[in-house]
């Protein structure tokens, strides 16, 4: 009997392995020079944006849930333009972009710095999700050089906790040159 009990605990235990549910895991974008911990595959995709300032490509590694979604982007400015910039007015819009992309309502506010030395913002925003649904997208931004990156998660408000949330933004390094 004890055989049996022994020989069923291991078969479950590969059943359970193969499943492929293994966790967060450490993503790392040598081009976009970061690293990041999802708890599911990121995906990657480029889009460009006609701007004022010309093309900007704009890089996004994403994974989506039924109900959530986190993701990393960056762009890359040009230099000149950043030089004759104020880091904190790139930062407002950044932050107001990304409050009028969701139609949504700016709940807090912070400025943070990335390894004690790149200006950033933390932000709270609330945006209905669909017709009945509320959203909360909390994201960071941060501005690197020419490099704007944003890491950020949205899930139905109250479905996520900030825990959760904090988990996959707090992961976010540079990559050392």
């Amino acid at each position: 009997m004890k055989k049996i009990t022994m020989i069923s605990s291991i078969l479950i235990v590969i059943l359970l392995s193969a499943c492929g549910s293994t966790g967060p895991e450490k993503f790392t974008s040598e081009e976009g020079a970061f690293s990041v911990i999802s708890p599911l595959p990121l995906e990657e995709s480029t889009q460009s944006i006609d701007t004022e300032l010309g093309l900007i490509e704009v890089h996004f590694f994403m994974a989506e849930q039924v109900d959530r979604a986190y993701m990393v982007g960056y762009s890359d400015y040009p230099q000149d333009f950043v030089d004759q910039s104020d880091p904190q007015a790139m930062l407002d819009g950044a932050r107001d972009g990304a409050v009028g992309n969701i139609n949504g309502k700016l709940v807090s506010e912070i400025k943070v710095l990335l390894d004690d030395q790149y200006p950033g913002r933390e932000i709270v925003v609330t945006a209905m999700l669909d017709q009945d649904q509320e959203g909360t997208l909390k994201e960071r931004m941060f501005l690197v050089g020419n490099r704007l990156y944003q890491v950020m998660v949205i899930a139905p408000s109250g479905d996520m906790g900030v825990q959760e949330m904090d988990e996959f933004i707090n992961s976010f390094k540079l990559l050392k040159p």
